[in-house]
């Protein structure tokens, strides 16, 4: 694995992942691995010339999916995003047409609004925006101690969700995005958890949020397994 060094002692790993984006009946849609669970990705290696040969060997790897026009999207280094060592993740976008995807590493493709529920405007305002998310939004701004920070953070859901004098801009995905994982109501937030859904919850819970899923006795047994210091439950009123 490549190894960039700041200063002796000090060094971080590079990770190169690829989203792949195709539109499929009016429909855009993301090429995948691990049945949804993760993009193609892959460490940068000594024998990778430069970071893009790198990617596209990863993802004709785990894919058989050949890469056409790629270009560097976002660039990752907060410390704490992974555990033991630093990390550097790189991600680029392609465009492509979807085709039969296959290998190993389980991939294919999936609904972008599988991974983006409240994004999905083709048939009005999706219902988790009012039911899931924006009373859990508000009691995070409600819960700072600070008046400013609280009005900072409802001005932000505002405006990013289109309440009170705002409306909705399809343009602040990335906003949207990163105001739900600054309050936690993202699986990429969370810190050393598992979340454990009912069958019967909601789509949103269960499609795009679950690392568990299953009836009530077969969550309570996988809870007793699962080494996460955190375990989110998400039951349902008759449990």
């Amino acid at each position: 694995m490549a190894i960039v060094s700041e200063a002796a002692g000090n060094a971080a790993a590079i990770e190169l992942t690829a989203v792949l984006v195709a539109v499929t009946g009016e429909e855009p849609r993301v090429l995948t691995i691990q049945d949804g669970k993760a993009l193609p990705s892959g460490p940068f290696e000594s024998e990778h010339r430069t970071l893009q040969t790198g990617l596209r060997a990863w993802v004709e790897r785990q894919t058989h999916h050949p890469l056409g026009y790629i270009e560097q999207l976002y660039t990752f280094a907060d410390r704490d995003r992974t555990q033991g060592g630093r990390s550097i993740s790189i991600s680029y976008l392609g465009l492509a047409r979807e085709a039969r995807a296959s290998g190993d590493a389980d991939p294919g493709w999936r609904s972008w609004y599988r991974y983006l529920p409240w994004e999905d405007w083709r048939s009005g305002a999706p219902a988790v925006i009012q039911d899931l998310i924006l009373p859990q939004l508000r009691r995070w701004a409600a819960d700072s101690a600070d008046p400013a920070q609280r009005r900072e953070r409802a001005q932000r859901i505002d405006a990013g969700f289109g309440t009170g004098e705002r409306s909705w801009n399809e343009e602040l995905v990335l906003q949207r995005y990163e105001l739900l994982y600054e309050a936690g109501l993202v699986p990429e937030a969370a810190r050393d958890a598992v979340i454990l859904a009912h069958n019967y919850q909601t789509p949103e819970i269960f499609h795009c949020v679950a690392d568990i899923k299953g009836d009530s006795l077969q969550l309570a047994v996988e809870a007793t397994r699962v080494k996460a210091s955190t375990i989110v439950q998400c039951g349902v009123h008759f449990m």
